[in-house]
């Protein structure tokens, strides 16, 4: 049995900051003692450290675990500031590969350039490569495909002159690429690869949201096969679009790969316009974004899923999408006891207006909001073009669900967006862009306390899923899930937070990631 001891450190408990530097101990897979003056035992391990925060694991509520692993073999297009650039960079990139290898282009922002305008098929067929070229913006919503591409997919790809296909259009082309590009051993050793991201900035838990007919499945087998062979190091909790059947069933066992629930979307994304807005977009008035579905329909799918047990996710960026989940609401016959936590999760809320905040708090005993902070910085650059000046202040809340007595949980949305935690805890503490502008925060009233962003992505999550009691927290009895950071942050300044990563992560009391320490053997 695992026995250490972590001396010397400050230690932020799920809750608030404790008192000078108290010692934890941890026996086996759980924290046993926390106090001053704790003293080594025989054969115990000590971790001693110098004033670094220590903070219960932290868990990330919404990340593309499998798409991000992905990634990492991609060509990074996020740094291109503009579509000559993006071009020469699949040319430069090509010249090293077989001609009938893929080229998976991902991360890249039209709207950060001068001419925002989304590459097309002709562009990308304008560099005479043979080889096919797939394009995945930063949002994950919209891919962009070659001639060459679409000729892989053998005629399964709706006709599109322009090469570009929105939310679900793409699933022909990413189960074409993914068929032909990694082998089943491959994809395990990405996914353990990406699993070890996260590890290394304090992760120990992640809500993965499988939807494939967007291009963002996930690989059930190996994760199955990583967690058989106890290589998985962050527990998995998995939402799906497509409810578990009699093959898939077996995945989820044990507290390491667990189901989570149903996962529906509302509606697209505000980079591409297809997030639902109440009113036509100010660049393009001729749109207003997508409702998924009709409102008798979600209130059909989610009750389904409500009776079989299962808890909700629902994807709703834009506010005639949170107006619909309104709609909705008051038509659902709720659950009394869910133990799998709330029955519904509302996902994203980017564009929340006031009123509907207010709206939601009469459900806060039923719904929890799930954001990503980390949007702010990026999104920052758009929103008065995509919203218009009347509209560019609104939404992104934070600290008026919260006062409104609303369970709240952080996330990244790695796989469409930046994976890094301490990104979105820095920007709910201070609302800037990367460059500290506006000072002081845009919208400073939604600003959060560091207590308050911390626990979006610690007790919140475990709050959620009716696991409070165990997780979440640095306490007696609770499981040794912790992150030992590379700093002490209630003193560091804001861009010290933003850089924050882990040098030491346990989970269940095993180290999953370590820098090197001063380690002693008592």
């Amino acid at each position: 049995m695992t026995e250490l001891l972590i001396t010397g450190g400050r230690v932020w408990n799920g809750e608030h900051l404790l008192s000078g530097t108290p010692s934890i101990r941890i026996a086996g897979a759980s924290i046993t003692e926390i106090g001053e003056g704790l003293t080594p035992k025989e054969n115990e391990r000590v971790i001693p450290l110098h004033g670094q925060t220590v903070v219960p694991g932290l868990c990330d509520t919404h990340a593309h675990l499998t798409t991000y692993a992905r990634q990492k073999r991609s060509l990074d297009l996020s740094k291109a500031p503009s579509r000559e650039a993006l071009l020469h960079a699949i040319a430069v990139h090509a010249s090293g590969l077989s001609p009938d290898e893929w080229i998976f282009g991902t991360g890249f922002n039209e709207s950060a350039w001068h001419q925002p305008e989304c590459p097309t098929r002709g562009d990308l067929d304008s560099l005479e490569l043979p080889n096919p070229i797939h394009l995945l913006r930063t949002c994950g919503h919209v891919h962009v495909a070659d001639t060459n591409a679409l000729g892989r997919c053998g005629g399964a790809m709706a006709p599109n002159p322009e090469g570009i296909f929105n939310e679900d259009e793409a699933a022909p082309l990413v189960e074409t690429m993914e068929r032909e590009i990694t082998t089943p051993q491959e994809m395990e050793h990405l996914l353990q690869e990406a699993c070890r991201d996260f590890a290394a900035l304090g992760v120990t838990a992640i809500h993965g949201c499988s939807a494939a007919s967007y291009g963002l499945g996930e690989d059930y087998r190996a994760l199955c096969a990583l967690r058989d062979r106890g290589e998985l190091p962050l527990r998995v909790r998995m939402f799906d679009e497509a409810l578990p059947d009699s093959d898939r069933k077996h995945c989820f066992d044990g507290d390491m790969l667990t189901w989570g629930g149903f996962k529906l979307f509302l509606d697209g994304a505000l980079g591409p316009r297809t997030a639902a807005l109440s009113a036509p977009y100010a660049d393009a008035p001729d749109t207003s974004g997508i409702l998924n579905h009709p409102t008798h329909r979600v209130v059909r799918r989610l009750q389904e899923a409500l009776d079989s047990g299962h808890q909700c996710l629902v994807h709703a960026i834009g506010d005639r999408a949170i107006d619909q989940f309104l709609e909705v609401l008051p038509q659902l016959r709720l659950p009394r006891d869910t133990p799998g936590g709330y029955p519904l999760r509302l996902n994203h809320l980017q564009l929340c207006r006031p009123d509907q905040a207010e709206a939601l708090a009469a459900w806060r005993d039923h719904v929890v909001c799930d954001i990503q902070p980390g949007m702010i910085p990026t999104d920052l650059a758009i929103l008065g073009e995509r919203l218009g000046p009347r509209r560019s202040g609104s939404g992104y809340l934070l600290k008026s669900l919260l006062d409104r007595g609303m369970l709240v949980c952080g996330s990244s949305d790695a796989g469409c967006e930046v994976m890094d935690q301490w990104r979105s805890i820095w920007a709910a503490v201070y609302r800037t862009d990367d460059r500290g502008r506006p000072r002081g925060g845009w919208k400073p009233r939604e600003r959060s306390t560091l207590d308050e962003a911390l626990a979006l992505f610690t007790s919140a999550p475990a709050r959620s899923t009716g696991r409070g009691d165990r997780f979440g927290r640095i306490a007696g009895g609770c499981r040794a899930d912790l992150a030992v950071l590379d700093r002490d942050i209630f003193s560091c300044s804001a861009g010290a937070l933003r850089e924050t990563s882990a040098s030491l992560t346990l989970l269940n009391g095993e180290i999953t990631w370590e820098e090197p320490l001063d380690l002693q053997e008592g």
